[in-house]
Formats: structure tokens, C-alpha cells, sequence
């Protein structure tokens, strides 16, 4: 109903006294909140991501953006973001976000919508000239999962599982992949896992010997958490075993053509730049061409690399793209 027509009416109402002004504010809030909510944006609930959301396989295969994966220590559904012309692409970029929750507290979710991801995901395939997929990792922007358990294998298995699926569904043959923090993780996992398909890997500020680094976090918050025995150590996420990409180096497949990129501050109190450093020599040492890229992060907490990650991974998917043309 238009504007003038719900003043006409309640200018109607008005006319016949108090019992029926309740009535007209009745029918204002039927008529004007539904369309207060037809404008609104969906959101992606955060008690989701602190919590965890169950995998539901029938509304997961009804759904655009989604994709079902099932592998040998379970299945999720997982949503992604793509930017337009990804469909039979040559190469395009995937990126894997960071961690969303520190503790039980939610960081940096203002983004959690559809429309927030598919409008980055397509500003950054404007920004780079290809196309460009972000992926939300389990229990993160509408993906089943617990986000609580993150860095555990389940987690790289299901992101393993889902780029898979995601590439054959879009017909892509090469991948660019880029992560920031938990997604740099994320994508030296990924690559652990054999993958072929991966013409540059992009890792900024990745969290790499993770019990190592769980317990230099903890010793600079509480010194005596450095006589605690190897065997009781844990991850930043209190879980014990987690899957560290360091400790599967032998997994990488051979390939000259690919370069494995390491973005990171070396005043970062996150992740350790001495870690990251470490990690890069050892995929030297196995003969893998590694690219080490020192840069000033913004924040506090010398963390945030992931603007000058993304430039090299939109930058590196041009230069794939020119030789797969030929």
C-alpha cells in the first residue's frame, strides 16, 4: 500500500475515536514493518558462529552458494561467495578468512551476510582483473560447523573437500589461493593435502608450529606457562592435536611452476613472524619455490596483512592466467 493510502486511512480511523487509534497503529505496524523487513539484509547469526550450526544435507543441496561435502571424518555444508564470471574460468582466486572468534568473543563479523561477502568477493575480482571466491570455513558466514574447533583436521578435510567441489561445480582448471591468519593456515593445509590444481599460494600472517606458538602466547601472559610438559600442550583454542601444516610438509606435490607466498610483520604478536619465517625455510629445504614478503601491518597488534596478500594473489593469478593462455 502507498504512503497516501495509509494516511488516508488513518486520518479514516482517526475520525471515529480513541478505541479505534489502537486499531490504526495496528495496521500501521502490519503494513510498515514488513516492508522494513523486506529491505533489510540477512544476516548470518552470530549464535551460530559461537555455538556451531548442525550440517542439513536437503537444505544444503536447495541452496545457491552451497556446496555438501562428505569425507572420512564427517560432512558439513559449506556457503560460498563468488564473484561474477567464475563459471568455466581459467584460473581464479579462492580466500579463506581468518578466525572469528577469540575465546568465546565474536571479532570481526560486521560482514556476516551474503550480500557483505559477494560484494568483496566482487570488488576484489574487480581489483585484480579475475575471478575471485571467498569460502566461509566451518561454523563461519552460514557454513555448518564449529568454528570452537577450528585447526583440528576436520576443519581442513571439509575446506579440502569443498574446493573441490566448488571447482568442478564452476568448471575452473587452475586455483590462486589466499589466506589471511586461520585462512593461511587453512590454505597451507589444503596444499599438505596433495593438491595439483594450485598455481600460487598466497599466506599471510598464518599461524604455522601452532602448540609452539600456543605456548609462546601464553608464556608472554603468564611466564609459567613455560614449564608446562609437551604432552599437555594445546592450541590457542584449548584443543589438544591440532593439524599442523608443519609437521605434513611431505604431503605437498612437486611442482616448478607454483610459488608459495609468506606475507607477514615481523613485530606480529599474533603469529609469531619468527614461525612463519621457519615454515617458509623448511618448504625451501623441500624444494618448493617459496616467496617471502615482509610488509607493515595495520593494527596494533602488527596482524592485519591481508591487503597486501590479496594484491599478490590477484596479482599472481594475472601472471598464471597470461601463461595458461599460451
Amino acid at each position: 500500500m502507498s504512503s497516501p493510502s495509509v494516511t488516508r486511512l488513518c486520518r479514516c480511523l482517526r475520525a471515529f475515536g480513541q478505541p479505534f487509534r489502537r486499531l490504526s497503529l495496528l495496521l500501521l505496524s502490519s503494513l510498515v514493518l514488513p516492508l522494513a523487513d523486506a529491505g533489510a539484509e540477512e544476516r548470518f547469526a552470530v549464535e551460530s558462529l559461537v555455538d556451531g550450526a548442525p550440517a542439513e544435507r536437503r537444505s544444503c543441496s536447495n541452496e545457491a552458494g552451497t556446496v555438501w561435502v562428505e569425507h572420512a571424518l564427517g560432512s558439513e555444508c559449506i556457503r560460498y561467495f563468488p564473484s561474477q564470471h567464475v563459471d568455466r574460468a581459467r584460473i581464479a582466486v579462492i580466500e579463506f578468512h581468518g578466525d572469528r572468534l577469540v575465546g568465546k568473543k565474536p571479532v570481526a563479523y560486521r560482514d556476516n551476510s551474503q550480500a557483505a561477502q559477494l560484494k568483496l568477493a566482487q570488488q576484489e575480482a574487480d581489483a585484480a582483473g579475475v575471478p575471485w571466491i571467498r569460502v566461509g570455513r566451518p561454523g563461519v558466514y552460514g557454513s555448518s560447523g564449529d568454528h570452537r574447533q577450528r585447526r583440528q583436521e576436520k576443519e581442513f578435510r571439509t575446506l579440502d573437500a569443498a574446493v573441490t567441489a566448488i571447482r568442478r561445480r564452476h568448471q575452473i582448471e587452475q586455483l590462486v589461493l589466499v589466506g589471511h591468519s586461520g585462512g593461511a593456515t587453512a590454505v597451507a593445509a589444503l596444499l599438505t593435502m596433495g593438491r595439483t590444481d594450485v598455481r600460487c599460494a598466497v599466506m599471510a600472517s598464518g599461524a604455522f608450529y601452532l602448540l609452539e606458538r600456543a605456548a609462546d602466547i601464553r608464556a608472554r601472559h603468564a611466564p609459567a606457562a613455560r614449564a608446562v610438559a609437551p604432552s599437555l600442550l594445546r592450541d590457542t583454542t584449548g584443543l589438544r592435536h591440532p593439524y599442523d601444516p608443519a609437521q605434513h610438509i611431505e604431503g605437498i606435490a612437486p611442482d616448478r611452476d607454483r610459488v608459495l607466498i609468506f606475507v607477514g610483520d615481523p613485530q606480529d604478536t599474533v603469529a609469531p613472524y619468527a614461525l612463519q619465517r621457519r615454515f617458509a625455510s623448511a618448504l625451501m629445504q623441500a624444494g618448493h619455490a617459496v616467496l617471502i614478503k615482509p610488509v607493515e601491518a595495520r593494527g596494533s597488534a602488527h596482524h592485519d596483512t591481508g591487503l597486501p596478500a590479496r594484491a599478490l594473489a590477484g596479482r599472481c593469478a594475472k601472471e598464471a592466467f597470461a601463461k595458461l593462455r599460451y
